[in-house]
């Protein structure tokens, strides 16, 4: 059995720590539900939950409308017994939760990651809530100086595992085949679990493939394959990675893809300038722990469903 690649250990590190810290928390506070989660594209995603209920693994939240975005950007209070009679979070009402607690997980740069949060059914004693905000706020540096490390470790391993990938190709259209196609998704699947990273895939397949085929034979086949790796290729933006998945059906990976632009055409989820040719578009959203598959659309649009 071939041993892990070393930039999955890493990111299984973030998440192991992230595990102990909600179980801890979850045991020794009277809140009931425990989160670390990312914030991004004004978005709060659950990544790393334990509790009963209140909160859960992939449970996405406008961070304009949540309680945590409060103690961030408006000086809150990081413990709060009683949202009811708090300023502010009596405003923002979650259903079942009367009682919560919030700390930003903030990077070795500066840049906030997201929050540890914990949030309960009831109402907590106003003077002895039972809930130790400098105990949460060490806890919350700890997973900041964590995840620094860990991303700071799988640079270089990423970087080599993707050349590797990339390496591998498609001998008529020279775009990545198949088993490198695996392995771009596979480590985009780590990178969204662990970190919360946004990434989505676009589907594609070629209307006239099987019939240029048929008709044409395979060296006609083989040049409309090419035509349309060429125009993938030059329609791609940065980093985006294009690969022939099989027969006439092509793959595009993006990454740092809003949810909120999955309803959008290709256009507006990473991919400038879609070719004019004939194919079909669909797609995925690579979420958190989750595949969200979404079905077959018209020709050029994809939509969540």
């Amino acid at each position: 059995m071939s041993a892990t690649p070393p930039g999955l250990d890493v990111a299984d590190s973030f998440t192991t720590l992230s595990q102990q810290v909600v179980h801890y928390l979850r045991t020794h506070t009277p809140l009931s539900d425990w989160s670390v989660n990312r914030v991004a594209a004004g978005e709060q995603v659950h990544l790393h939950v334990e509790g009963e209920g209140l909160l859960a693994t992939g449970d996405r939240v406008d961070w304009d409308r949540s309680l945590c975005q409060l103690v961030v950007e408006y000086d809150a209070p990081p413990v709060v017994p009683d949202l009811t009679s708090a300023p502010l979070f009596r405003d923002r009402p979650l259903p079942g939760i009367r009682s919560y607690a919030g700390q930003p997980i903030v990077d070795t740069d500066g840049e906030m990651f997201g929050m540890l949060c914990g949030v309960g059914g009831e109402a907590l004693p106003p003077d002895d809530p039972g809930v130790d905000a400098d105990l949460v706020a060490l806890l919350g540096r700890l997973l900041g100086a964590q995840l620094s490390l860990a991303r700071r470790l799988e640079t270089g391993d990423l970087k080599r595992r993707q050349a590797e990938a990339l390496a591998q190709t498609d001998s008529v259209t020279g775009l990545v085949n198949r088993r490198g196609w695996d392995a771009v998704q596979a480590d985009a699947a780590v990178r969204t679990s662990a970190y919360g990273d946004l990434a989505a895939v676009i589907a594609i397949d070629l209307d006239e493939g099987r019939s240029t085929y048929e008709e044409g034979g395979s060296l006609e086949g083989e040049r409309l394959l090419q035509r349309a790796a060429l125009a993938l290729t030059e329609a791609r933006v940065g980093d985006d990675v294009v690969a022939r998945y099989g027969g006439d059906e092509f793959a595009v990976l993006v990454d740092d893809v809003s949810p909120r632009l999955l309803g959008e055409p290709p256009e507006e989820i990473g991919i400038s300038n879609m070719p004019d040719f004939p194919m079909d578009y669909w797609g995925q959203l690579l979420s958190p722990f989750t595949w969200r598959k979404l079905p077959r659309q018209e020709p050029g649009v994809l939509s969540p469903g």
